[in-house]
């Protein structure tokens, strides 16, 4: 026996027999090892059939592109074709998503794009457009002739309203609480929906030409009031134009098992997008609860607005003032005193989550629980539900009883709405 010291007070003994069985052992248990750390990284890359978020690549001039939006896609078959189609997705998702994002981008412009923001930086100039946008300006124009709470060329206000919601200690600014704010988002609010201060013109439809212009009175007052140039914005509808885009881009690559869906509430699914359900949400008793179910289909389109967040959203708060509650949202960039009735509103459509965002604009443009049960009511193409504070009820047209799966056990149930 030999004895090696290990430390003044601590002796280890280290037997000499059996020293070439021992080292054969070591060996055997090293390649072992070896296997065993192969086993380990084969089976950690690779894939079973399943869902998968897909990480689209880096784009160093867009940054932010994917922010908020996710694509889930099924994949089937072999590890090895798992990964290849995995690429695949990627690549198309990737391009796809960029292209929308940057054609729709309303600040920023980009090497070898004709995008929103060039036409809000060359006012008084022709500028052809792609055919995406072509389509997306003539529909946003259209839209804003409705006048039911969606406006092209609100981008100034929009970004005021979007300052206030993300400012550190933004209930100080609110304009019931801040008496400089309010006057500046009024005047704001007025210049924006005056149609004879911006106007977008369809110079020549055959070669998608468009043309911005501005009064003189507008670019007075944008100069005084240090606005941006972003005159014209798709708001709320943004977000809905890329998925739709991205969408379709997807479809066009035969990339039809998934669904895309937003922070912001839009869910917009392929063709063949393989179960699931969108999840409702109430705000009973002053916290969000699940309050139903829908299940997701073949190309369905779901926008969700409510006026609570859910767990730590940017772009909520709570102002309590003169003995009333004001929950600030997102949604409310209509003028800077709404106010609505709604805790959440639910549109679902075919085919086009455009569709089903401007259905749920149209709603929080009314201000009086009636007029909103009535709009709801009288909709019988598209899903419409309508949620108020403090209920568990959900109040649904047609489709909405058809479709909707209420949590009868949280005590939640849907109620057909009356005009």
């Amino acid at each position: 026996m030999k004895k090696r010291k290990h430390s003044a007070d601590e002796e280890i003994l280290v037997s000499d027999k059996h020293l070439g069985l021992r080292i054969a052992a070591f060996a055997l248990a090293f390649v072992a090892a070896v296997s065993a750390f192969g086993i380990g990284i084969y089976q950690a890359a690779k894939k079973e059939p399943g869902y998968y978020v897909i990480t689209p690549a880096v784009d160093k001039d867009a940054m932010r592109y994917a922010n908020g939006i996710t694509l889930e896609y099924y994949f089937s078959g072999s590890s090895s074709e798992i990964k290849d189609a995995l690429r695949e997705v990627t690549d198309r998702y990737s391009a796809v998503l960029q292209r929308a994002y940057k054609l729709l981008d309303p600040v920023n412009e980009y090497p070898g794009y004709v995008n929103l923001a060039t036409i809000n930086h060359n006012p008084g100039k022709e500028l052809e457009v792609s055919e995406e946008l072509f389509s997306v300006l003539t529909d946003a124009l259209d839209k804003t002739a409705e006048e039911r709470g969606f406006n092209l060329f609100a981008g100034a206000l929009n970004a005021e309203w979007n300052s206030i919601l993300t400012a550190e200690h933004a209930a100080e600014f609110d304009p019931l609480q801040n008496p400089d704010e309010a006057a500046r988002l009024a005047v704001i609010a007025e210049r924006t929906t005056d149609r004879a201060d911006a106007v977008l013109t369809v110079t020549d439809a055959g070669r998608r030409a468009v043309r911005l212009d501005l009064s003189d009175r507008y670019r007075a007052f944008a100069a005084e009031y240090e606005l941006p140039e972003t005159v014209l914005d798709l708001g709320l509808l943004k977000e809905a134009w890329m998925l739709d885009l991205a969408a379709a881009g997807l479809e066009q690559g035969f990339f039809r098992c998934g669904y895309l869906y937003t922070v912001s509430g839009l869910t917009r699914a392929l063709s063949e997008p393989g179960g699931g359900d969108n999840v409702l949400y109430a705000f009973p008793q002053g916290e969000p609860e699940m309050a139903g179910l829908v299940p997701v289909r073949g190309s369905l389109a779901c926008s969700r607005f409510k006026s609570f967040p859910l767990g730590e959203e940017l772009g909520y708060y709570i102002l309590e003032t003169g003995g009333a509650t004001h929950y600030r949202n997102p949604y409310l960039a209509v003028t800077p005193d709404f106010e609505t009735p709604l805790a959440a509103s639910y549109a679902i459509t075919d085919g086009s989550i455009v569709a089903a965002c401007y259905h749920n604009i149209c709603l929080w443009h009314l201000n009086e629980t009636e007029q909103i049960l009535s709009a709801v009511a009288g909709e019988q193409e598209v899903l419409l539900a309508a949620v108020m504070p403090g209920e568990r009820v959900i109040y649904g047209n047609g489709p909405a009883l058809e479709q909707i799966e209420p949590y009868a056990d949280q005590g939640f149930s849907v109620r057909l709405a009356e005009e």
